[in-house]
């Protein structure tokens, strides 16, 4: 499966869980667990038939991953066809739930109305005779124990070819032609790998459809089988138990490489809607959220009204001794550094949740600009005071000297 995953659906991701033969109530968890693990949503089971299907499907339907309508499960021919109708079901129960709307892809062994398929089917019918029926079970019968009872070969054993004969008959065919092309061309001796040869070399119509055989593996071709996509949905009404039915509905036929609808398809959550394979994303973009930007915003206020508040209140009594002491250009040097500081919160508070793209953008480069000119003009006042101290704290005369403004803010 994962090599043919590989060549037709490079796309396709596959995860892959055994379950054994003899499996138990803890297989059927680990197993459910695996595939829930993988987050998938469509899942292809291999299974036996109804000892495997019924648990596997309540297992998965109580870890929720079957009966959600969102998980849809597929299940290959090997489950008996009568597995799902074969039964029934307790309303609203978990076997219910988690059934409704599996779906079986399965091989078809052949095609009613084409030429080959009709002309077996008729050829059949003709042994249904005494004659054909005695030679059959004397000669040709497996023999088993006395109280085997095996199936009558009666009008209902030869109404249709089942789902085997059809494959039977054509692999007969294609091992006969195979050795007689060998035999017309060579000699009648031949060994298995010259007979294997040929036999992928063989090509012709058979009663399953076109028999064409891949070189490499062996395998038929795709493109030259039948397959059919069998949709199980709830019968209407109930059974006289008061249970209800699922039945088969054929959705789908594979025919010439290509897929045609046949009835649409019904998925577990009751619609034709495909459903997403994996679980929707939820993207969370982290927005800041109105209450902190408005937090945010609030403080900023607080620091931009106290900085123009201490500027003018630095101003109006920059005269005074206090204020002259400390230097009103340094004071003033530092709270313009603050006010920038504090004005960079502005746009720190803009994201794409209340802006476009390009006030984003200039939002963005005009926090840098404020936050890094503020923060130079705080520190130079700053580190312009402290380099001033500490001359004249360590000056060796300690002669009073008188600066001025200009040589102040050069100082550093």
């Amino acid at each position: 499966m994962q090599k043919a995953a590989g060549e037709y659906a490079s796309d396709m991701s596959l995860r892959v869980i055994d379950i054994p033969f003899d499996s138990t109530a803890e297989d059927f968890k680990q197993a459910v667990s695996f595939v829930k693990s993988t987050q998938y949503r469509y899942i292809f089971a291999i299974v036996e038939g109804a000892k495997d299907f019924n648990p596997l499907m309540i297992e998965a339907y109580n870890q929720g991953i079957a009966g959600t309508g969102k998980h849809n499960w597929f299940y290959s021919d090997s489950l008996s066809p009568n597995a799902v109708p074969g039964q029934t079901y307790e309303p609203n129960s978990p076997l219910h739930l988690a059934t409704v709307g599996v779906s079986m892809l399965r091989a078809m062994p052949g095609l009613p109305g084409s030429q080959t398929y009709d002309a077996l089917l008729e050829k059949w019918q003709e042994l249904n005779n005494e004659e054909d029926i005695e030679y059959f079970v004397e000669n040709k019968h497996p023999k088993h124990e006395p109280d085997y009872i095996g199936q009558p070969m009666d009008d209902a054993f030869f109404e249709d070819l089942r789902l085997v004969a059809p494959f039977l008959y054509d692999s007969t065919i294609a091992v006969g032609l195979a050795a007689c092309n060998i035999s017309s061309t060579s000699t009648d001796f031949f060994d298995g790998r010259t007979h294997y040869n040929q036999i992928v070399n063989t090509e012709f119509e058979g009663a399953t459809g076109s028999i064409i055989l891949d070189k490499g593996t062996g395998t038929r071709t795709p493109s030259s089988a039948l397959f059919e996509l069998v949709n199980y949905v709830q019968a209407p009404g109930k059974a006289e138990n008061g249970e209800l039915n699922i039945v088969p509905s054929n959705s789908y036929l594979f025919q010439n490489g290509q897929w045609n609808e046949l009835t649409p398809m019904i998925f577990n959550d009751g619609t034709s809607d495909i459903q997403p394979g994996l679980p929707e994303i939820t993207l969370d973009r982290n927005y800041i959220g109105t209450g902190l930007r408005v937090a945010g915003l609030v403080m900023c206020g607080i620091v931009l009204a106290l900085c123009l508040g201490l500027g003018a209140f630095t101003i109006y009594h920059r005269n005074t001794r206090t204020i002259k002491a400390s230097q009103p250009i340094f004071l003033l040097l530092l709270i313009g550094g603050i006010f920038l500081m504090g004005l960079s919160i502005i746009p720190l508070s803009f994201d794409d949740e209340i802006a476009s793209d390009k006030g984003c953008s200039v939002a963005c480069m005009a926090v840098p600009w404020l936050l890094c000119t503020g923060f130079s003009m705080s520190f130079a006042a700053l580190s312009s005071k402290l380099r001033r101290i500490n001359k004249l704290f360590n000056s060796a005369s300690m002669r009073r000297s008188k600066l001025y403004e200009h040589m102040r803010c050069v100082l550093n």
